[in-house]
């Protein structure tokens, strides 16, 4: 008894290919419901300070500085989950090295030179030259270079360290950082922004310190095998631009369209809503690596696979399920508490919970097909799926002048790409990522 709780044996069950799915998701869980308390106390205190059209301000900037930061990666961050692993069990650490570098110096060098374009864009065609826009930009490196570094983590089974250090621990600094430059220089958008960059780039160095200390021994192996992974990258870097559009392009079109202040509400239903995507997101990312592991045995990794999947679906399904019952049943408290100026969000944050709801019963599905040899599939769904519901989104702020029809048109959006996704793996590797999966796969296979 005393073994299995000894602070060795509590590690082993949350990191390392053999760590124990349900402990290893609970404790992201743990972390993640920590880290969103946190997070939802700061954005209340920056929602009240700034006011709804200084926080729709800081919102829609930020939320431009993370869409062009997914740019700079190049697909490097899902091919790290896709590869690494592979190279990890094979002890190929000439591989394995040489995809971390490269990874980690592209992004930064690429991030680097798309943030100088994009303020030289703002100030000599768009004439803007404000300090918080152009501090608002450099939200693109750290943004780029922090996301790839936890992506390694995740790889290599040490999820927990990577959502530790980005999601309780950067919120943190933030939070002292805001705290201090408030009572030196006041309170405004550019000095929380500047916040939020020196943050990122302490969780940087951070991250740098826990990839170094585990790089393996390089041992001499074939050029086919370091460069094996360059072949997928692109079809991965599309499908991410795909991801990273629906996530942020929605925010933006209401910013645009509609006006800081609805950008304001559409942020706050947003924020909440992810509260409930904490379970299914903590569970993804810890059985993406073992599907990546998986994959490579083909159609004879198929029952594993379905039992990872099934697990993954039955915790996620309660995670959400239940966050999204006590957030619908609270909605009114909790979006008092960032004030009385956004209970017109509410609407917004239903359509958004039931989105979320029907995401966890199809599980892990952009996993189960980007990391089993379908990259250039995913990639072509996810861009049409933005393509499609970026327009729509337009279309319906414009037409029905309504932020309420935008959020329908991002649940709707993710909703439909999660079951084209469980149409195709289905079809090509036998695994049905929904409740009673594995009973249709075996009913199809008995045919």
């Amino acid at each position: 008894m005393i073994a299995r709780l000894s602070p060795r044996s509590a590690l082993k069950s949350v990191t390392g290919r053999e760590a124990n799915v349900r402990t290893a998701s609970i404790t992201t869980l743990g972390v993640n419901l920590g880290a969103t308390g946190l997070r939802m106390v700061i954005q209340a205190v920056l929602a009240r300070w700034l006011g709804p059209a200084g926080y729709g301000k800081f919102s829609l900037l930020r939320g431009w500085g993370g869409l062009i930061g997914r740019l700079p990666d190049r697909g490097y961050n899902l091919a790290l989950v896709r590869w690494l692993p592979q190279y990890q069990e094979l002890a190929q650490g000439r591989s394995y090295r040489a995809l971390v570098r490269h990874s980690v110096l592209q992004t930064f060098y690429n991030s680097v030179i798309i943030t100088v374009a994009a303020m030289a864009v703002s100030a000599f065609v768009l004439g803007d030259t404000s300090a918080e826009t152009m501090v608002g930009l450099t939200l693109i490196i750290t943004g780029a270079l922090s996301v790839t570094l936890r992506q390694v983590l995740q790889a290599t089974y040490r999820y927990v360290l990577g959502v530790s250090l980005t999601e309780l621990v950067q919120p943190l600094i933030f939070a002292l950082l805001v705290l201090a430059f408030a009572f030196s220089v006041g309170k405004s958008v550019t000095a929380t922004l500047v916040a939020l960059t020196a943050s990122g780039a302490i969780i940087i160095g951070f991250e740098l310190v826990a990839v170094r200390s585990r790089l393996p021994v390089q041992r001499d192996e074939s050029p086919a095998a370091t460069d094996e992974w360059r072949a997928g990258t692109l079809a991965m870097y599309v499908g991410q631009l795909g991801i990273a559009s629906q996530e942020v392009s929605y925010l933006l079109i209401v910013g645009a369209v509609l006006g800081s202040t609805q950008a304001a509400l559409f942020t706050v239903a947003q924020r909440i809503a992810i509260l409930a995507r904490m379970g299914n997101s903590a569970v993804e990312a810890i059985i993406g690596p073992q599907l990546a592991r998986l994959g490579r045995s083909g159609t004879g990794a198929r029952e594993e696979m379905q039992e990872i999947v099934d697990r993954g679906i039955r915790l996620s399904t309660f995670f959400t399920g239940s966050a999204c019952l006590a957030l619908i049943i609270g909605s009114d408290f909790v979006l008092k508490v960032f004030g009385s100026e956004y209970a017109d969000a509410r609407s917004m944050l239903w359509v958004l919970l039931i989105g979320m709801i029907l995401n966890a019963l199809t599980g892990p599905t952009g996993y189960l097909v980007s990391m089993t040899g379908s990259e250039g599939i995913f990639g072509s769904v996810m861009v049409i799926h933005a393509i499609a519901g970026g327009a729509l989104a337009w279309l319906v702020a414009v037409v029905f002048d309504s932020a309420l029809g935008v959020a329908i048109v991002t649940a709707a959006t993710t909703v439909s790409w999660n079951l084209v996704f469980v149409v195709i793996a289905g079809k090509r590797l036998g695994v049905w990522s929904f409740p009673g999966g594995r009973w249709l796969g075996r009913r199809l296979a008995a045919r």
